[in-house]
């Protein structure tokens, strides 16, 4: 049975429309057990993460109204402390995750960059260290990235250039980051926000960079 469970969780992520049709809300209701699994929630903010509850009204989870998938989680500032499991790519509705502000550590597991729909992903202000996997660089849709004051380190994470070039906030600010900042970044031409103040960077900035603030 665990064999079977297993080879559907792969099909999600390998066939385009699969979850479509497998993948539900007990897909999501797993992933999120399973992350909840893995916090300490001081404030007892998870509560409602039940096994025999709708996740669409738990705190912090937001559905689509067509389907009823998870679409939003938004924990941010609520003391967590755990890891990120890699299940939460099971996810594969999802829009937005936002986690700031909470005292999460470990690495990002590298199968985040399969969730193909996320825009908007704030891990920003915990303890995560490092690298930035490259696999989100295959965030096709993202449009907001904020990793800022965090423990990554080693060198500017060069993957991450292939991002949707729709970026408009890319934030790495406040970590251990070395190197030299990839010529690569002129792609985001639609950057409102850029800020990579607080790191080990040598040599020059792009030219390209002149215009974001």
């Amino acid at each position: 049975m665990k064999g079977y469970i297993r080879f559907i969780l792969i099909l999600c992520f390998l066939l385009p429309h699969f979850h479509d049709i497998l993948c539900n809300i007990d897909t999501d209701r797993d992933a999120l057990l399973s992350f909840k699994s893995q916090l300490r929630d001081p404030n007892d903010f998870l509560s409602s993460w039940t096994s025999g509850s709708n996740p669409c009204k738990w705190n912090g989870v937001t559905c689509s109204e067509v389907g009823e998938r998870v679409q939003y989680l938004t924990l941010s500032g609520l003391e967590l402390s755990g890891k990120l499991p890699a299940r939460l790519s099971n996810l594969t509705y999802l829009n937005s995750l936002d986690l700031s502000g909470n005292n999460l550590h470990g690495e990002i597991p590298h199968e985040l960059g399969h969730l193909q729909r996320l825009q908007n992903l704030d891990l920003s202000n915990n303890n995560l260290t490092g690298k930035a996997p490259p696999s989100l660089g295959n965030l096709s849709s993202l449009s907001y990235l904020a990793l800022s004051e965090n423990y990554f380190c080693g060198e500017f994470p060069s993957s991450l250039v292939n991002m949707s070039s729709d970026l408009k906030q890319f934030h790495l600010g406040h970590n251990w980051l070395t190197g030299n900042i990839p010529p690569g970044i002129k792609k985001f031409q639609n950057l409102l926000s850029l800020s990579f103040e607080n790191n080990f960077f040598t040599g020059e900035l792009p030219s390209e960079m002149g215009a974001p603030q």
